[in-house]
């Protein structure tokens, strides 16, 4: 779903033209002991442009384990690529043996989507479902809403 492709050139491009928030000056803070933290974020620059996803996680010394960004085409709004980058995040770290993650995010909505406990009814409802499930079946998790 998901090629993983080093730089993302088009989507970075665009979108350091064009900044959608202001930075608040927050720095990143290393997880607990015996945990990773994942950090996702997206560009969108508009239903029929191209945008981005991108994740980085890192271990309680602040190693990076993975980095990886993808552009994406299919999305109908900002919280949508949001939910893919988390989903892409999440994807690229299976499989590698970790089974405690934090996931930090700057979207509110998909933030509070994945905490639901009940069916999410938002327009990235099939991402935030495969993001959930994946969740659920593999790791002991929390979900951080971080400004940027």
């Amino acid at each position: 779903m998901f090629p993983v492709e080093a730089p993302c050139h088009a989507a970075a491009a665009a979108s350091s033209s064009t900044p959608s928030h202001q930075n608040t000056n927050t720095s990143w803070r290393a997880p607990p002991s015996g945990w990773i933290k994942i950090n996702t974020d997206s560009s969108f620059l508009g239903r029929d442009l191209p945008g981005g996803a991108g994740a980085i996680a890192r271990d309680d010394n602040g190693r990076v384990i993975i980095a990886a960004c993808s552009p994406i085409s299919r999305y109908s709004n900002a919280d949508d690529a949001e939910a893919k980058a988390a989903l892409m995040g999440i994807k690229v770290l299976s499989g590698m043996g970790y089974s405690k993650i934090i996931l930090d995010m700057d979207s509110a909505a998909v933030v509070s989507a994945l905490r639901a406990v009940g069916p999410d009814r938002s327009m990235s409802w099939a991402t935030v479902d495969e993001t959930k499930k994946m969740l659920k079946e593999a790791y002991i998790y929390r979900i951080n809403h971080v400004r940027r």
